[in-house]
């Protein structure tokens, strides 16, 4: 009795091996077919402006607290007082109806944080930064091993840590819960992120040679993006998807990679922003490349 197989592979036999030297063949989506044609891609020449602006005012003799000014101006930092007491009265309000504010709770006596309170904040985290100790309340300590000038005479020990508590950047009650529609995993730091990186682009325009790659934020709190790249110094953090001039190194613009399935192959569109048609040479690596993504860039 004759069988018909089963699961027979189509007919191969019009398939011929390339010769060498044939254009090769490439397949840019699913829209499109194979081709027998190399595609040649028209590179533009360079158009754009580059260089710091004018609209910084900045330039070589601005001194560091000029430029730090610039980055983080008095809009911010008053944001950030406004959103800190904001977070401290709804503490307040929950301590107070749990029957939880007594006098051995750090929220207990406290005051609106003023400006330049924030100011000095800043000012010790960024000196902790580059006076490192075993613990927080070491900068305030009497020991001579580990005593600190700088500190405590910005702040006491007790009214840092209760900005530290409360420092906040975005109204809670206004965030979208998890699994909702709208929901913004970086709804806590987002007005700073798009500060800065507004600040970034206005600042200064990159030159010809730009790269796309990514950089580690060190952490290790509990989010559910928190990144493991075993190449990196810092392996365990939020991972940045950064855009950058080649030549100095400057950060014109950034964004924190959240786990979206679709990131990968939108994160180069985005972090180009207003600098396509420039005529720009974009380097990257093989995780950013892809067809797709080559055939919009061409255009």
């Amino acid at each position: 009795m004759d069988v018909e197989p089963q699961n027979i592979r189509p007919d191969n036999s019009e398939r011929r091996p390339r010769q060498r030297g044939s254009p090769a063949r490439y397949h840019t989506g699913s829209t499109e077919e194979w081709a027998d044609i190399d595609c040649f891609p028209s590179i533009d020449i360079f158009s754009g402006d580059h260089g710091v602006t004018n609209l910084c005012g900045l330039d070589a003799d601005s001194s560091v607290l000029d430029f730090f000014s610039y980055f983080v101006d008095r809009d911010l930092l008053a944001h950030y007082k406004e959103q800190t007491n904001l977070y401290a009265r709804q503490k307040l309000r929950q301590l107070t109806s749990g029957g939880q504010l007594t006098p051995a709770c750090r929220m207990f006596g406290w005051t609106g944080v003023t400006l330049v309170e924030v100011k000095k904040f800043l000012a010790i985290i960024f000196h902790m930064s580059i006076s490192q100790k075993p613990f927080i309340g070491d900068h305030w300590s009497q020991d001579p091993c580990l005593s600190c000038n700088y500190c405590p005479n910005l702040l006491t020990r007790n009214r840092f840590l209760q900005i530290m508590s409360n420092f906040h950047l975005n109204d809670n009650s206004l965030e979208i819960k998890r699994g909702e529609p709208g929901y913004d995993p970086l709804h806590e730091v987002h007005p700073l992120v798009e500060t800065i990186c507004l600040q970034f682009q206005q600042a200064y325009l990159p030159d010809h040679d730009i790269m796309v790659d990514e950089g580690m934020c060190k952490y290790r709190g509990r989010i559910y993006f928190k990144q493991y790249l075993l190449q990196k110094p810092s392996k365990y953090g939020m991972k940045l998807c950064m855009l950058s001039e080649s030549n100095s190194g400057y950060i014109w613009n950034l964004q924190i990679f959240c786990g979206q399935s679709n990131v990968v192959v939108d994160i180069v569109k985005n972090l180009l922003g207003t600098l396509v048609g420039k005529g720009h040479t974009l380097f990257t690596d093989r995780f950013y490349t892809s067809p797709i993504r080559a055939r919009e860039l061409e255009k």
